[in-house]
Parts: C-alpha cells; sequence; structure tokens
C-alpha cells in the first residue's frame, strides 16, 4: 500500500491541521518555561509567555476550523468524518461530530482553555505568572491527547483527528489507488445525539469542565507564592462562574436525557452522568469555604483542598469516562483509544502540582518530582507493579500536603462559635462532600476492581441506590440553607431574634408542607421529611431575600437556594407520584418480561384504548429520512382535552431500535410517550393470494375481501427522488376503504430507455398488495391496469410507554433558578473586583 499512488484525497488540509497541532503543542511547552522563568523584572521572558500563549491559542483555532472544514466537506478519506458524519446529516448537527468522537471532545476541551488563556492573559495582572503557567501546562497535555504520533512501533501519544480512514482501517478496498470514489458516504452520527440539546449541552458542560482549572490554577500559585488568603478575591469570580456553567451543562443533560432518552426520566445515576457530578458538588463545597476563608481567614487547609479536589475529579472524570474502565456499566461513555496511560499522567501530574507547592526548598522538591515523574512515565506502559507504589506515593503526598501546609499557616482563629454563619457553612460544605464521596465510591466500583482485582458487582437498580444515601444528605443541605442565612459571621448577636427568624419560616414551611401533603398525596415519613426540607429551604430564603437583599446583585445565593429547594420539591414529586399509564392488564404482550409489562402497553392501529385519564389511539405513522413518526393521539376522558404526540424510532444495525420520546407540557404535568417496540415487516413471510388484474380509469372502484379500492387518478413525475436518474414514473392514486378506515397506497410504473418496471405497494394491515402498468393499445389510448393481491390483513400495532409526571416544572423551575443565582453571585463579585482595583 505504501507504493500506491492515491488519487482523490484531499491531503494538504489534513497535513495543515497535524502541522498546527505539533505547533499548539511546542508553543504550549514554551510559554510554560518562559513563564516559569519569567519573574520580577524580567519582563522579556513574560512577552515571550505570553507571545507563544497567543501562537498556541491560534493554532487550536486552527486546527477546530480544519477539522469542521472536513467534516462540513465530507471529505470521508478522514476516519473522523467518516466515523461521526454523513452525506444526510443536516448542518445544525455537524458540530455535534465535535463531541461524538474522543479526539472532537479533547479539541473542544483544548479551545475553551485556550479562550480562557487568553482572558487570564488580560484580567489576572499579578498572578499571571502562575495561573497562565498552569492553564499551559494543562494544553500541553491536553494537546497531547490529539498528537497521534508514534514512537517506533512501540507506543502512540495520542489519538489524532486527522488520521486517514486507510490508515486506520484494514480492507481490500484500499488496494485501490481511486478507493475514495467507493467511500460516497460515512456512517453517521448516533441518532441519540441529533438533538438540539447535544448542540449545545457538551460545549457547556466542557466549559465548565474547562473554566475548573482557573480557580485551581490561583490556589496552587498561592500555595508556590506563600499568599493563603489573598488567592481568594480573584478565584472566587471564576469559581461562582464554574458552577454556574458546569451546573448548566449537568442540567441541560438531564434536559436531554428526559427529551430524548428511553428510560423514562432526566437523571439514571449512570457513571458518566455522576462523573461530572461529583466535581460539581465539591467546587460548590469550595466555595462557600472559600467565602469562609474570605470573610473570617478561617478553613484555608478544607478551602485548598476542596478547589483543588474539584479540578483532579474533573480529570478523573475524564479518565473514567475515556479509558474504556467503565466497561457496560455505562452508556454514554467512550471506547477505548488507548489513551488510558496518558490520562492516568494527567490526573497524577496535576495531583502532584500542589503537593510540589507546599514543599518548601528546592531541594525537597526535587526529591518529589525526580521519583514521581518515573512513576507517570511508565504509566501509559501500566501494570499492576507500576500502579501501586504510585497509589502509596500519592496517597503520602496528599498526607505531605496538608501537614506541610498546616505548619505554613498562620493567624488561624480560636475555635469556631456555633452561632457564627461560617460554623454552619461548613457543616453543610462537608454534606456535600460526604454526597459526593458516596457517588464517587459507587461511580468507581469498575475501577477498584480492574486495578485491586475484585469483583464489585455495580448496584443493578442504580436509581434506588444513590437515592438511598443522597435523601438524607439532601435533607440535611436544605435544612442547613434555610436556616443558615439567619446567623451572622462570625457570631450572632441577637439571639432572640435569630429563634423567631428561623422558627416562624420553620411554622409557615410545616403548613405548606402540610397541604402538600394533601395535594400530592404523599404519604412515605421520609419523603414527607424530603418535601418539608425542600419547603423550607423556599420559604426561609425568600423571607431573607424580601426582608434582608436591599440590591439584587446581593441576591444570587438566596435565588439560588430557592432553587434548590423547588427542585427538592420537583424531583420528589415528579418521580414518587409519577404514573405509569401503560400497564399491559390485557395478557396481549406474553412474549415480554413481567418488568416490561408493567411498563408498556400494545396498542392496535386504529383502535381506541383507555390509559389513565386519556383515551388513547394509534393513528398510523410517516417517514422522515431514517426516523419513522407514529402518531399517538390523546383525549381526556371528560372530552376536554385533546392532542397528539409523535414519538420517533430509527432501527439501527448496530444499536437496534433507537426511539426519541414525545412529551406534552403542561404547567402542573408532562404526558410523556415512547415506543418500546414496533413489529418487524417481513413481506417474504407473506401469502398473496387472489392475484387479479383491472383494467382503470379515473373515479373506478373495485370491491376486494379486505374493502374497496378507489382509483382516483395519476400523477407522473421523474425517477430522481428515488435516485433513478433517465427515468419517468408514473404513479397510481388509490384509496382503500376498510371498515371506518382510510388508507392511502401509491404503487409506481416506471419507463426509461431500456425498458420498464412496477413498483408494487404493499398494505398488510388491510391485506392488500398494488402493482401499476401503463400498457399501449392498436391505435388508441394507453389503458391503466391496477393488480390487486389479498392477504390476511396484519393489523399495525406499536407497543409503547406512557408515563404522568406531576409537577415536573417545579424541578425545571429550581434548576434554572439555581443556575441563575450563581450567575448574579459571579456578577456581583466581578462587581466588587471591579469597584477595588
Amino acid at each position: 500500500m505504501e507504493n500506491i499512488t492515491f488519487i482523490g484525497e484531499h491531503l494538504l488540509i489534513g497535513n495543515l491541521g497535524k502541522l498546527l497541532i505539533v505547533l499548539a503543542l511546542v508553543t504550549a511547552l514554551l510559554s510554560v518555561l518562559f513563564y516559569v522563568r519569567s519573574g520580577e523584572g524580567k519582563t522579556k521572558e513574560r512577552t515571550l509567555a505570553r507571545s507563544m500563549f497567543f501562537i498556541h491559542a491560534a493554532s487550536v483555532f486552527g486546527v477546530f476550523i480544519t477539522l469542521f472544514v472536513i467534516i462540513q466537506k465530507h471529505y470521508f478519506e478522514y476516519a473522523y468524518a467518516y466515523e461521526h458524519s454523513s452525506m444526510a446529516l443536516p448542518l445544525r448537527y455537524m458540530v455535534s461530530c465535535f463531541w461524538e468522537g474522543q479526539e472532537g471532545s479533547f479539541l473542544l476541551w483544548i479551545v475553551w482553555n485556550a479562550l480562557l488563556g487568553l482572558v487570564l492573559i488580560a484580567t489576572a495582572k499579578r498572578w499571571e505568572r502562575g495561573v497562565v503557567a498552569i492553564m499551559a501546562l494543562s494544553q500541553v497535555v491536553l494537546t497531547s491527547m490529539i498528537l497521534g504520533v508514534n514512537f517506533f512501533d512501540i507506543y502512540t501519544l495520542g489519538s489524532s483527528p486527522f488520521e486517514l480512514l486507510r490508515e486506520k482501517m484494514q480492507a481490500p478496498i484500499f488496494s485501490s489507488a481511486d478507493y475514495i470514489k467507493n467511500v460516497v458516504d460515512g456512517t453517521g452520527l448516533n441518532p441519540l445525539l441529533q438533538n438540539y440539546w447535544m448542540v449545545i449541552h457538551p460545549p457547556t458542560l466542557f466549559l465548565g469542565f474547562a473554566l475548573t482549572i482557573v480557580p485551581f490554577a490561583f490556589a496552587v500559585t498561592s500555595l508556590f507564592e506563600k499568599e493563603y488568603r489573598a488567592w481568594i478575591k480573584p478565584a472566587l469570580p471564576w469559581a461562582l462562574v464554574a458552577g454556574m456553567v458546569l451546573g448548566a451543562g449537568i442540567v441541560m443533560g438531564g434536559f436531554w436525557a428526559y427529551e430524548s432518552l428511553s428510560f423514562g426520566g432526566y437523571w439514571a445515576w449512570d457513571p458518566v452522568e455522576n462523573a461530572s457530578l461529583v466535581p460539581w458538588l465539591l467546587l460548590i463545597s469550595g466555595i462557600h469555604l472559600m467565602l469562609i476563608k474570605k470573610v473570617t481567614n478561617s478553613s484555608t487547609i478544607a478551602a485548598y483542598t476542596l478547589v483543588i479536589a474539584t479540578y483532579i475529579m474533573v480529570l478523573y472524570a475524564t479518565f473514567l469516562t475515556r479509558s474504556g474502565v467503565l466497561g457496560t456499566t455505562s452508556v454514554h461513555s467512550f471506547t477505548d483509544l488507548g489513551l488510558a496511560g496518558q490520562l492516568m499522567q494527567f490526573v497524577v501530574l496535576f495531583i502532584w502540582l500542589p503537593i510540589v507547592a507546599v514543599t518548601e526548598g528546592a531541594r525537597k522538591r526535587w526529591y518529589i518530582i525526580i521519583p514521581v515523574s518515573v512513576l507517570v512515565l511508565l504509566l501509559p506502559f501500566y501494570s499492576k507493579l507500576s500502579f501501586y507504589p504510585l497509589l502509596a506515593l500519592s496517597i503520602a503526598g496528599i498526607v505531605w500536603f496538608v501537614l506541610n501546609l498546616n505548619k505554613q499557616i498562620e493567624n488561624r482563629p480560636s475555635e469556631d462559635n456555633v452561632t457564627g454563619r461560617e460554623f454552619w457553612m461548613f457543616i453543610g460544605s462537608l454534606m456535600l462532600v460526604l454526597s459526593a464521596v458516596q457517588i464517587l465510591v459507587g461511580t468507581s466500583l469498575p475501577v477498584f476492581n480492574k486495578v485491586f482485582g475484585s469483583d464489585f458487582v455495580p448496584p443493578k437498580d442504580a436509581i434506588g441506590f444513590y437515592n438511598r444515601y443522597q435523601m438524607p444528605i439532601a435533607i440535611v443541605i436544605a435544612m442547613l440553607m434555610a436556616v443558615g442565612q439567619f446567623f451572622r459571621y462570625k457570631s450572632t448577636p441577637d439571639k432572640l431574634k435569630l429563634a423567631r427568624e428561623i422558627l416562624i419560616t420553620l411554622f409557615v414551611a410545616v403548613a405548606l408542607t402540610l397541604g402538600e401533603v394533601f395535594l400530592f398525596g404523599i404519604s412515605n415519613p421520609i419523603y414527607i421529611i424530603f418535601m418539608l426540607a425542600g419547603t423550607y429551604a423556599f420559604v426561609a430564603n425568600l423571607a431573607y431575600l424580601l426582608i434582608y437583599v436591599r440590591h439584587a446583585k446581593l441576591s444570587g445565593s438566596s435565588i439560588a437556594h430557592i432553587g434548590f429547594g423547588l427542585m427538592l420539591l420537583g424531583v420528589l414529586v415528579s418521580s414518587a407520584k409519577k404514573q405509569v399509564i401503560t400497564a399491559d392488564f390485557s395478557g396481549q404482550m406474553g412474549g415480554f418480561d413481567e418488568s416490561a409489562r408493567k411498563e408498556n402497553m400494545l396498542l392496535r392501529k386504529g383502535e381506541p384504548t383507555r390509559l389513565g385519564d386519556f383515551m388513547v389511539t394509534y393513528q398510523g405513522d410517516s417517514v422522515s429520512g431514517e426516523d419513522v413518526y407514529f402518531s399517538i393521539h390523546y383525549k381526556s376522558i371528560e372530552g376536554d382535552e385533546e392532542f397528539t404526540l409523535k414519538p420517533n424510532s430509527q432501527l439501527s444495525e448496530e444499536m437496534g431500535l433507537l426511539s426519541n420520546p414525545d412529551t406534552r407540557h403542561y404547567l402542573t404535568y408532562d404526558v410523556y410517550t415512547h415506543i418500546t417496540s414496533v413489529p418487524k415487516e417481513n413481506s417474504d413471510s407473506i401469502t398473496w393470494r387472489n392475484v387479479k388484474e383491472f383494467e382503470v380509469k379515473k373515479g373506478d372502484s373495485i370491491i376486494t375481501a379486505n374493502g374497496v379500492v378507489y382509483f382516483t387518478g395519476i400523477d407522473q413525475g421523474n425517477g430522481e427522488s428515488i435516485g433513478l436518474k433517465n427515468t419517468t414514473l408514473v404513479k397510481a392514486l388509490l384509496k382503500v376503504r376498510n371498515g371506518n378506515n382510510t388508507v392511502e397506497s401509491e404503487p409506481l410504473f416506471g419507463i426509461n430507455e431500456q425498458t420498464f418496471f412496477s413498483i408494487r405497494t404493499e398494505l398488510a394491515e388491510v391485506g392488500l398488495r398494488f402493482g401499476f402498468e401503463v400498457r399501449p393499445t392498436e391505435g388508441g389510448e394507453p389503458k391503466a391496469i391496477l393488480e390487486i393481491a389479498e392477504t390476511t390483513p396484519q393489523p399495525k400495532f406499536i407497543v409503547m410507554k406512557g408515563i404522568v409526571f406531576p409537577y415536573i416544572n417545579l424541578l425545571w423551575l429550581g434548576t434554572v433558578l439555581m443556575v441563575l443565582g450563581f450567575g448574579i453571585a459571579a456578577w456581583n463579585r466581578l462587581e466588587l473586583k471591579k469597584n477595588m482595583a
């Protein structure tokens, strides 16, 4: 193959992309080195460091544009374009091709980091040297993930998005110099990603991931410079923005799951979902500890630990989802591209960076750097022999970090006062950490099994498993949110006023909860307590907002806490009281297991069936591209409400039936409809009989055993619509009345220069098949011949799931308010920073 000169490949653009990746990697590394050397007064090194980062950013943007052009131009000689796009893919989904594959999603992360680095160069001021150096170091590692360079056939560094299909895939087709003429289309984007939420959800989530490095970089830089308090002011706005964006990304993922996935919900506790939630929980905890540190100069070690742990967990989440370690435990994880070793290097490098930062003395630092570097370099050739020393060394390093930081901190305040707000904020932060740890342990079971040879089995009922532990934690957090803001920092002088505020809002919350119990029909004691906690968080923070908050820019925390309370209520009611209206009691689904029969029902076309408070009718289906849309008509029993939902399905050879639900949204509930199964159509197994021909004219009707056929006319066109060039098509327009139902059919007759042919149509549900011909006559008008064949009618049916989610809008409103609260808080901190500059 090496001696073949291939024809038709667009090699220039791919080589440009590869060159830009190398340039981005080299300039990021040079930026790190120049920033490290740029001490006080070394303006030349600082200028060089900035210049290298500017070139790096330009190179990254060039890589992004180059890959998009390859996808948009359908250059299927490139494996990435072939594997993730197709000719029929709409333009709006082409950007989604970036994050379907590992290389593209890494590139998206790199682009966000480059943009953030440019902002930091402009705004970080005296912190620029350390903060941008750490950002550039992250870019070195991330860019290496898409390098795709092979070293002596021993090790490949990264996986390139510009790899040619013939380089990645061995097949006889590539023995031909002009193979590209046979690669006319790609395999296409995963149908589940062809959704508007997947256009905006991944970029938002990756921006959230990228933002977490900024407070991390401020924290680590302050450790190197021994500025244990000053870093809080510039880092806090970034942490709040990161919390807002990452939270928004997680919420969008819930929207996507609810709108597009088939499990009937918005959160399944999937390992990949958890992998994004854990860093967010740690970040929220870290933000509260940063506030404590800023106001009271306490909780220093905890603040550092949580801010640093947030970014480490982002990297660990990357390892989980991209290394292949999750296997089949997650439906969202990427396949392994052989990057597990590099990903572990990424995690370990940034674990040890703050450990080196707290180590005093250059010689001691080298004692740490050298052995760790050796082990890190061995990670791509992973074995248990290299992992266990690394694990032991990392544990020792974390202990070293805490002990050294504790020794270096001075002017620590005296014991916490239980009437001080910071005490309760600290307890709340610990509860968030506890929540994150429980999720992390459950999510990491596949990792434990692989590393230690254990055989822990992930819970079969993941939702029940996590809810069992997370519900009590959420109750405590909500209660702390309710009472916390009534305390003052350091000490609350007026204890009587404090008690009055807490008790009055609690009384109102209890009264509202009693009303909610009757309204929602909640009887489980733990659910009632959970409802009280959410209601209390809502009531108390609303009261605080109305009474004490005088300026809109100070309302961020109260609005976020109000949102959390509403979110808890929405989660509880929509989950605990959701009504599956499609349970099968008719026995028509004998081939399904018991759990499927409890949630699904068989609907025959045209037969109304009662589902809950609705009469539901499967009216038929229509085809659009590769999707089949099913028309499901709902009519309330009282007759005052009527609507039609159109869930769609697509049959994939690799993934089976892929279904997207459709949902009717109301103020107080949603009606969710999902296609679980459709019959496989196999015309070869049908026996057709009573085959007859009829000469027909417009307006004729023919009576058959299965209905009356009406010939309403003909239509003429060309064959390009069905891929037939230089062909004239004549279409017979038929209507078939069967009982109360009328269906249409359009058999075709084709004529070209070589031959003529018929394309039959089948209506299996009414048991009729049609063929059509136009035959010449001697000296007269051509005659239309309609062929009709009969068989036993095979009524169409579907198996569908229908769920009513009550008051789910409380959940969505709560999540939106939480994100809004973060945004307001970040805006306030940025304003304060600007005014104090």
